[in-house]
């Protein structure tokens, strides 16, 4: 799927909506009227809320992918920095947005859109490949626990950040936090930390 400067910009303005309202409570008619476009175009270039819906979750994807393939290619790094590399863009892919990406932890499974699950499938199967890679390389080179595996890693990770992002409400009150400040800009310092901490403990510990 090409995606020229109006989509993009269409996709952009639904990214909001939708992080605010809710799939369900978005209408292509507040995108159009943010986007300051004609309501027919919203549905020329992409059909349907749930094919806008499709084509946001590849346009997001496809640029991840892009960003994961080149910290693998990249020789001068180590294969620890390489994960931490890939970590830490998804981490802040994930924080730029987070309200998003707690929407589509919600709403995903209620998406009755095989395109879409595709892309997940596919990205995911993308995403183990060149990090089963990287792992493989740095247990060949005695960077890491030998009985390290892929799936352990990418569920930490994966674990970490759809825990704090649909539990929100609950860490608002164990942390004390601003009700005021958001839950990002509170929390994401915390929550890095501690993250690469237990990467790191899984990558380098040796029994």
């Amino acid at each position: 799927m090409e995606f020229n400067e109006k989509k993009t910009a269409i996709l952009k303005v639904a990214e909001e909506v939708i992080s605010e309202k809710g799939f369900e409570a978005a209408s292509i008619r507040e995108i159009s009227k943010r986007a300051k476009i004609n309501l027919a175009m919203v549905s020329y270039y992409f059909g349907s809320k749930e094919k806008l819906m499709e084509a946001l979750f590849i346009h997001r994807s496809s640029d991840l992918k892009i960003k994961t393939e080149i910290i693998v290619q990249d020789d001068s790094l180590s294969q620890l920095d390489k994960i931490i590399k890939l970590t830490e863009n998804y981490f802040e892919k994930v924080f730029a947005n987070f309200s998003f990406h707690k929407i589509m932890l919600k709403e995903m499974a209620y998406l009755d859109s095989t395109v879409v699950y595709e892309q997940i499938q596919k990205m995911k199967s993308a995403n183990f490949d060149l990090i089963d890679q990287v792992l493989s390389e740095g247990i060949r080179k005695g960077e890491f626990n030998p009985i390290t595996n892929t799936d352990a890693v990418i569920s930490l990770v994966n674990g970490t950040m759809s825990n704090y992002a649909l539990n929100e409400k609950y860490y608002r009150f164990r942390w004390n936090l601003n009700p005021k400040k958001t839950f990002e800009e509170q929390t994401k310092q915390k929550i890095k930390t501690q993250l690469f901490h237990s990467l790191k403990a899984i990558l380098l510990y040796h029994e």
